[in-house]
């Protein structure tokens, strides 16, 4: 019987597809994907674990183990200068795949200025035991304990973001693995596209090595920070209190700057300093009554403690100003770092709803596996993003923690509410 041009047509179309659907199912009968959910893999990644250590519990074993202010202050200082010549390794032009488009510049442990807290003015007065500055040395050295606190806390929650990060590229590892070895059935015809998969999992396994030799030393710095001995397990917990609200629609900016001025040591300890340079142009004036109070160098020794007093007096001013400012810098910088922990936390959800689907679509043979894993490995680095900056934005609340000078409380629902500080 003679066929139509038609009917041929119409049969060759349907033979192309039979050979289209075959050719995908063969792929995904050859391919086994790694997970079962992509999400609940990466969730559990960020999962807190009974037994590690908390914000809270670093912030009290920082204070429990460092009652000397001087030496934690060195173990700081050494613990400093490790992990920077670790993070040197980090440059954004070395790692491009992950740090240098994800991480970027701006995800450092930042250095705090110490505004030489140790160093107190007694030579300045030549007063010996002096009551006033008795106090402002007091208020000093709660100011440095509460910055050790916050860098300890922060340097914490570096340490548990790359953990993250080197888990979720052996994810990413694991995906081209298992992309690679479906393709390399026909190698020949897969050849470029296995070498390109080959490539990217080699630039993501050194990326690793880089990162987990930071973790290491970042572990380390945290143990002398803590002062823990080598015998002693240093166990960390993820913190999966993800912020998802700031209640301050009552708050407005003198609030804020008045509580952060109360609770203000450093102010506390600048108006010590002037109360003992105005106690030291007394004494100064009241030595013209004693033997060797007479004589040519009075005059300059007044100049020179009225000078003090004025300076004194001028730091603890702008200390107040600079005091309310940053109380308001804080929050906004929040607000500012929340914003884009819910930008990274949109796209990521939507990256995995999207690789869900397309996961689906694979399984019915409708597309390839191929397809479904580019789409995944975009889903990681996208819940890889959203985890960065939902550890830096629990770094900005213990900022105007330490700004305010009280910590603000904090839910396990992630509802911060400044309403508290009051």
């Amino acid at each position: 019987m003679k066929l139509s041009k038609r009917k041929i047509l119409s049969h060759f179309v349907v033979l192309q597809f039979v050979i289209q659907v075959v050719f995908i199912h063969s792929g995904s009968a050859l391919a086994q994907v790694p997970v079962e959910s992509l999400q609940d893999e990466l969730s559990s990644y960020l999962e807190a674990s009974a037994e590690g250590l908390t914000a809270n519990d670093i912030k009290n074993l920082n204070q429990e183990r460092n009652k000397d202010i001087s030496n934690a202050y060195e173990n700081y200082f050494v613990a400093k200068k490790n992990v920077s010549i670790a993070r040197s390794a980090l440059n954004p032009i070395n790692t491009g795949l992950i740090l240098g488009v994800s991480l970027g510049a701006t995800y450092l442990w930042a250095p705090i200025a110490l505004n030489a807290l140790l160093s107190l003015p007694t030579k300045i007065y030549n007063i010996g035991k002096n009551e006033a500055l008795a106090n402002a040395q007091y208020w000093y050295r709660l100011q440095a304990r509460e910055l050790l606190n916050t860098e300890a806390v922060k340097l914490y929650y570096d340490i548990l973001t790359n953990e993250f990060i080197l888990k979720s590229i052996d994810l990413e590892v694991s995906l081209y693995n298992s992309l690679s070895e479906s393709l390399a059935q026909n190698s020949e015809e897969n050849a470029a596209r296995i070498s390109e998969i080959n490539g990217t999992i080699l630039a993501l396994q050194k990326e690793s090595l880089v990162i987990h030799d930071t973790v290491i030393k970042e572990r380390a710095a945290l143990r002398t920070m803590l002062s823990y001995g080598p015998d002693r397990q240093l166990v960390l917990s993820q913190d999966d209190r993800v912020l998802t609200k700031v209640l301050d629609d009552t708050l407005d900016d003198n609030d804020l700057s008045h509580v952060a001025f109360k609770n203000s040591r450093e102010y506390k300890a600048k108006y010590w300093i002037y109360q003992a340079s105005i106690k030291n142009l007394k004494m100064v004036r009241w030595s013209l009554i004693s033997i060797n109070g007479l004589n040519f160098s009075y005059g300059q020794r007044v100049k020179i403690a009225k000078s003090e007093k004025a300076v004194a007096y001028d730091e603890m001013i702008m200390t107040g100003k600079a005091v309310k400012n940053a109380a308001v810098d804080s929050l906004g910088q929040l607000h500012y770092t929340f914003k884009l922990q819910e930008i990274s936390r949109d796209k990521s959800s939507d990256s995995l709803n999207f690789s869900a689907g397309i996961r689906t679509n694979f399984e019915n043979n409708l597309l390839s596996y191929a397809d479904y894993i580019m789409t995944a490995v975009s889903a990681i680095r996208d819940y890889r993003s959203f985890v960065m900056a939902h550890y830096q934005t629990l770094g900005k609340i213990e900022d105007m923690n330490l700004t305010l000078g009280k910590d603000i409380e904090y839910s396990q629902e992630g509802v911060l509410d400044l309403g508290s500080i009051f």
